[in-house]
């Protein structure tokens, strides 16, 4: 029982110590590149940047109907990422 704790425990470790780039970060190393979709970049940010997410209720969310864009940030508005042709 106490080996699968640890286990467990060395695994969250390392998946926080592996989740710890910022979105900027990302950006500069071209894992987060322009034409990518909002379910594209979200899954960069959940597995690279675990506390800067773009699709939780508390991020930054604007979306333009005319023009068919919208506009996403983490909660501290670090990094804006805008993606056309979003249909709602």
């Amino acid at each position: 029982m106490m080996k699968k704790i640890l286990t467990i425990l060395l695994l969250f470790f390392t998946f926080l110590l592996v989740a710890c780039a910022s979105p900027t970060e990302l950006v500069k190393q071209n894992k987060i590149r322009p034409g990518m979709t909002k379910l594209e970049v979200d899954n960069v940010l959940i597995w690279k940047t675990f506390w800067d997410q773009i699709a939780i209720p508390e991020s930054y969310r604007e979306y333009f109907a005319k023009e068919k864009k919208e506009i996403l940030s983490d909660p501290n508005k670090k990094i804006y990422f805008v993606f056309k042709n979003v249909k709602r």
